[in-house]
């Protein structure tokens, strides 16, 4: 799994969006979660 400053993504799950694949997932900093990644796909940003 990649890691970028120490934070990685897991449990990332994938799906078709509107626009083009959406993905979630956990953040995680050094192994604890930290916060959840949420890209729906439908060409808005990233939350």
């Amino acid at each position: 799994m990649a890691s970028i400053y120490g934070f990685t993504l897991k449990n990332r799950k994938t799906f078709q969006g509107l626009d083009w694949q959406g993905n979630q997932g956990d953040l995680c900093y050094k192994g604890k979660k930290v916060a959840w990644y949420n890209d729906s796909g439908n060409g808005g940003c990233s939350r």
